[in-house]
This record gives C-alpha cells, structure tokens and sequence, in this order.
C-alpha cells in the first residue's frame, strides 16, 4: 500500500515537474513574442494614461502665448496666399509706385499684365492685325505709328481655325519684303512661337508660362476656347479670371480674337456688337476693333470700343488703316476723311476696279449693271460709288486712269 502510495506522489511530482519544463520551454522558444506582448501592454497602458491626462488637464494658455500662435497661423495664411499668386499692398504702397499711366506694350493697342480683345467682322483683317502686331513686338520695331515696349520679345500664338500652312503663307506674304531688303534677320523670329492643335488651352498656356517669359499671348479665337456658355454671365467671367490670373502671376499680356454679331457687321461697332454675354467685355481691359468700309473692305477703321486704362479722350482717337496685298495694314492720312476713291487710286485694284466701270460705261451699259457686273465679279460697291468714280475720272489715249481736270 505504501509503495503504491509513494509510487502515486512520484507520478504527480513527475507531472508536475514535465509541466514546468514544458511552460519554461515554450516562453523560451517564443521569448520574442512573449517580450513584445509585454512591451505593446506597456505602451496601451501609457497610452490610455496619456489620453486620460489630456482629457482632465485644461488646456491654459497666456494671452502672449496665444497671440503669438495666432500670428504664426495668419503669417502662414499670407504666406499661402502669396504663393498663390495674390499681391497684397497697402494705400501707402501703392502711391509710392513709380508709375503715371498704364504701360502699354503697344502704345493704345496692347495693354501690358491684363486681358484685352480684338473683334471685327469676318475676314475684316483680325489674324493680319493680329500677327503685324505680333511681329512688332518680337522685333521690336513701331507698328502703325505706335511705340512697342517689349521686355522678353517672346510672343506665343495659339491659332484654333488656322492649321500651320496657312499660318506660314501669311508669314510669307507679311515678312518677305522686309526679309528680302534685310531690313530685319529671320532669326528674330524664333521668338515669335506657334501652337497648333492644342486641346487644353489654360493648362498649355500654365505649363508653357513657367519655363519661358512671353511678353504677348495671342488666342485665336476666344469662341474656340471657353467651351462653356458664352452666353452666361457667371461662366464668361469664370473663365476669363483663369485667364487674368495668369497675366498678374507671370506678367503677361493676353488678347483674344472675338467676332462680332452678324447684326453689327455694317453699323458703327460698340461693345453690344461682340458675341456672348457682357462678361466677357466686363473681364477685358482695353478692346479694340476693325471697322470695315462699306465701299471697301481693305479700308478699315481701327477703334477703341472698350477700355478701363485710357482718357476718354484718347479713347475717340481712331485710326484708318488699309490693308495691302502683302496682309499688312497701312497707316491712312488720319486728318482725311476715308474715301474709298481716293484712298485707292495709288493701287492697281483700285484702278482696274475704275477700268473696269469707265469702260463698261462707254460701252453706253447703265450705273446699275455696271454694279450688277462688278458684284459678280470680286468687286464690291455701290451706284453712288460708280457715280461718282465718272464724274472724277477718265481714260486718256493710252487708256490710263486719269483724274478729270
């Protein structure tokens, strides 16, 4: 019995003994889970005491303290809003500008550092002005009597309803006279930087503003571009201030090309006469237009329609100009009246348009067929204009036109 007992107490002792070495085991072979069990309570632990010291202690500041946060978060404030591009001056500032008019970059055509326009009717001249204007500013020469004020001579024109072998005869026909008497060297116009086929305009233009200084941007047309409601005010002036932020962060200067109304085609052009919503005429600071004479479509008009930066004055001040067979237009004596007679009579289509009607009237064919017969061909004017080509002129004896008297 005692044996058996003894036997018994051996076994449990024994049990006993595997069973510790078993736990001591275990919590060796996974000592490294084991330590990070304890050293993750540890951190709970801290943690969660942490939390609770936050919640019961009350967060005291000194006013001095909390002025100066304050501060710091309102500087970081200006900060942010700087280098989104916002200029922020005080009244003191902005007197001691040294400034005394707004600079144009071509002098009453193109404003610098803001949007402004050009409209006219269909094939009044836009591109061409357009480009003359352009290629002023690259070179650097007066355009039209008027002073350019360029300080990188980069310009940037993104073309939407021209493709690049229009744009390059219209550069020939413009340029190679003055090439060819090298009155300016062709590497001037490297400057001059074309865009063709670009789907997202703004972003193009973005991108392309942070790698090079451009003096002038040309967008033609703005129809083209704003692919929202050009009829909706809120849209329009959406738009156009992606537009104006541009010129105030880069310094730029950027002029759509716009049409006018089919309605104001043969009226005096005001800004009722641009196509969309007044917002885009709102957004713009200085626009000019193309007038065409009725007579003539080569003689036009170029005025001021809108502008924030010039005197009234100035803004009645207009330009007749006549666009040649190179593209390019010509300054016409301003003190004179447009006469579509006279302003003509240095060109050869002026004189075989008169030709034309002095012959057909010693023919004996009457004013009205002979205007009938100019319409159908690439003539345009009217019974008046035909009238009064007779009374001044003639054919001599070798059939020249000669003024009468």
């Amino acid at each position: 019995m005692n044996n058996l007992i003894n036997t018994n107490e051996q076994k449990t002792k024994a049990i006993s003994q595997l069973a510790n070495e078993d736990k001591t085991k275990v919590k060796t072979e996974n000592s490294n889970d084991y330590l990070g069990e304890q050293i993750l309570d540890q951190v709970i632990y801290k943690e969660e005491n942490q939390e609770q010291e936050i919640e019961v202690t009350p967060c005291i500041f000194e006013a001095g303290v909390e002025q100066d946060v304050e501060k710091a978060l309102f500087d970081q404030f200006i900060q942010e809003q700087i280098e989104n591009g916002a200029e922020l001056l005080n009244a003191k500032d902005l007197i001691n500008m040294q400034v005394q008019e707004y600079p144009f970059l071509i002098e009453d055509l193109i404003p610098k550092r803001c949007i402004s326009a050009i409209v006219a009717p269909s094939e009044a001249g836009k591109s061409s002005l357009a480009y003359q204007l352009c290629e002023a500013v690259v070179s650097g020469k007066d355009c039209l009597g008027k002073k350019v004020n360029p300080s990188s001579n980069n310009v940037l024109f993104i073309p939407t309803e021209e493709g690049n072998i229009q744009a390059a005869l219209k550069l020939k026909k413009q340029l190679n006279e003055q090439l060819e008497r090298k009155e300016v060297s062709i590497d001037v116009f490297e400057s001059f930087q074309f865009a063709f086929n670009i789907e997202d305009v703004y972003y193009f233009i973005s991108e392309f503003l942070t790698y090079r200084e451009f003096d002038l941007i040309v967008i033609d047309c703005y129809g083209d571009v704003n692919l929202g409601d050009n009829n909706s005010v809120s849209d329009t002036r959406k738009f156009m201030n992606l537009y104006h932020k541009l010129t105030q962060t880069y310094n730029t200067s950027i002029v759509f090309l716009h049409h006018i109304n089919k309605a104001s085609s043969n009226t005096q052009l005001t800004k009722n006469s641009i196509i969309g919503s007044t917002g885009f005429v709102d957004k713009t600071r200085h626009v000019i237009g193309l007038e065409a004479n009725k007579e003539d479509p080569r003689h036009v008009v170029l005025k001021t329609i809108k502008s924030n930066l010039m005197s009234f004055e100035d803004k009645k001040k207009h330009i007749n100009l006549y666009l040649n067979d190179n593209l390019k237009f010509e300054l016409v004596d301003s003190s004179k009246q447009i006469n579509p007679i006279a302003t003509k009579q240095s060109t050869i289509r002026n004189e075989e348009k008169i030709r034309i009607v002095l012959e057909q009237k010693k023919l004996g064919i009457s004013q009205q067929d002979i205007v009938s017969k100019l319409k159908d061909g690439r003539y345009k004017t009217s019974q008046s204009a035909v009238s009064k080509m007779i009374k001044e002129y003639q054919l001599d004896e070798n059939n020249f036109v000669v003024k009468r008297g």
